[in-house]
């Protein structure tokens, strides 16, 4: 039956819809989440940058896990490939359809705009089905990767909810945000598992800094905004590429390279461009306030509506 339901799209390939579909296939590669995801933390909303963090680098373990447990092939002849180069490795979750579920899918959950879900929503469809057009993944995947995305994303808004307000102290933070990654690497170690635990952990404990230490404020002036995303990003992919060069690959390289990444995209980044003046700093959590300067996210700050 999926081989059936592919070679009918598939009826309907050219040139220009090839290239669309591939287009849209890519709104759930993992380029588009290290860029995206960045651009909200840095110049959006904190909050709402290190929820999706948590939500896609959670997603992304389950389906790296996942796929290793089923083992699925992927689609072969008389189905034709038409994105070898993103069908890499096992079929079963679709890792476009569950990252991009879990993506916008949280967004969803956290915008007050009726227009913006439904806009969500068309996403996660175009990218499943993208895949199946494609030839790289069967409809049963792209089902199964939209429930686990889709499922995981509304879970973490509900403990988002549930949790909002309270703040654990700053070492408890630290041991978590170092705990738990390693649990989730001791779980999973496949060729994926060092580079999300080592993420996650460098986040998690990059957050906890920031927020203590220096509690930036994301909005700011425009050429501020582009200055901070343009040469964030670009240290970002030169940082990710230069470390590998440093350090080489491997189990401990991996969760280390990938752990300051985190780390410096969630404090040493905030903090170098609070010193440059790029962005204001509220009264850091257990430092010291500045003078006429609110906290982020407080009723008289201007960084506008927190997500609910």
């Amino acid at each position: 039956m999926g081989v059936q339901i592919i070679l009918w799209l598939q009826h309907f390939s050219s040139p220009v819809i090839d290239s669309a579909f591939r287009a849209i296939s890519d709104l759930g590669s993992e380029a588009f989440y290290l860029a995206a995801v960045p651009i909200v933390f840095w110049s959006l909303n904190k909050r709402l940058g290190i929820g999706l963090t948590y939500v896609f680098l959670f997603s992304s373990w389950a389906n790296a896990g996942l796929k290793g447990f089923f083992t699925t092939a992927r689609p072969a002849v008389p189905v034709r490939n038409l994105y070898p180069e993103s069908a890499a490795g096992y079929a079963f979750p679709s890792g476009h359809a569950q990252g991009s579920a879990a993506f916008w899918g949280f967004l969803a959950t956290q915008s007050r705009s009726r227009l913006f879900s439904l806009l969500a929503g068309l996403i996660i469809v175009l990218v499943g089905l993208s895949r199946v057009y494609l030839g790289v993944h069967w409809p049963a995947d792209v089902i199964g990767g939209t429930a686990l995305g889709l499922g995981l994303s509304f879970v973490y808004a509900w403990l988002s909810g549930v949790t909002r307000g309270r703040r654990a102290p700053f070492a408890v933070r630290l041991v978590m945000g170092i705990l738990v990654p390693l649990v989730m690497l001791f779980v999973y170690r496949g060729p994926d598992g060092p580079k999300i635990a080592g993420f996650l952990l460098g986040m998690a404990v990059g957050w906890a800094f920031e927020e203590r230490f220096v509690g930036f404020r994301p909005e700011g002036p425009f050429w501020a905004q582009v200055f901070k995303v343009a040469v964030g990003l670009g240290l970002l992919l030169g940082l990710r590429v230069g470390l590998k060069l440093v350090v080489g690959e491997g189990l401990w390289p991996d969760l280390g390279r990938y752990s300051f990444l985190g780390l410096w995209g969630a404090f040493i980044w905030p903090l170098i461009f609070v010193r440059l003046g790029l962005a204001q700093a509220g009264p850091a959590h257990g430092g010291p306030a500045r003078a006429g300067v609110t906290h982020p996210g407080s009723p008289s700050s201007p960084q506008g509506p927190r997500p609910r």
